[in-house]
């Protein structure tokens, strides 16, 4: 069977698609990137000293939105939703990305693992410790940065290049603030893995959620509905 030009000039374009995609960045222009981001955020962050003591520190926070999420969010109407947009306690600046508080967890360290403990499961072996874990956001995810917290939040907005976890490359496990939030070395985190079912059942709370929120916002702005008497 003959292969029409039509067909040719899509696979064409498929390839080229292909090729961008896979197509590695430019490592000069991703260290030119990371170094400028990093500037700007040490720059307008008022990022905190864990180490001094003498006065107690203050994580700032900001919202981090998926590329292209333009909408700020409302506070009246806002339902957190993970892979739209969030709001984030920032540990720090680190090599690999900027640090941020994703949570205070009991963990079970079993060598160099450490896995979370979710109580109603089966419970992970290891010593049981109480940690923060922190997540790191590449720099150069992160495309754009608002200053000018013109949003409900009245925050800071990071704009980041989401991967297929989210905004987050990697997580890792730091000690509690009598700790000063250090990594502990050489411990991992391994977290457990979701199935679809899961993620279903999720994404249906998540709607009711949204349901509740906005009846309830119904109710309080234009009342029950129910004819005075």
């Amino acid at each position: 069977m003959p292969i029409s030009g039509g067909e040719i000039t899509a696979a064409r374009r498929a390839f080229g698609l292909l090729r961008k995609v896979l197509k590695r960045p430019d490592p000069q222009r991703v260290i030119e990137h990371r170094t400028i981001v990093k500037r700007e955020l040490r720059k307008h962050l008022d990022l905190p000293n864990w180490y001094d003591r003498s006065r107690e520190p203050h994580a700032p926070d900001v919202l981090v939105f998926r590329l292209g999420q333009n909408s700020y969010p409302d506070v009246v109407y806002r339902v957190f939703r993970p892979d739209d947009w969030s709001k984030l306690e920032v540990k720090g600046l680190h090599d690999r990305g900027l640090e941020v508080f994703t949570g205070i967890h009991e963990v079970a360290i079993d060598g160099r693992t450490a896995r979370i403990v979710e109580y109603g499961k089966k419970p992970p072996k290891g010593m049981r410790r109480n940690v923060a874990i922190v997540g790191r956001i590449p720099y150069e995810w992160i495309n754009h940065m608002d200053w000018d917290r013109e949003n409900g939040e009245q925050l800071p907005v990071l704009h980041v290049a989401y991967g297929r976890r989210g905004p987050i490359r990697e997580w890792v496990v730091c000690g509690l603030h009598e700790e000063d939030y250090s990594e502990l070395p050489y411990v991992r985190l391994k977290a457990r893995r979701k199935g679809w079912i899961s993620r279903a059942r999720d994404r249906r709370v998540l709607r009711t959620m949204d349901r509740e929120g906005e009846d309830e916002v119904v109710r309080l702005r234009y009342g029950s509905g129910e004819a005075d008497g």
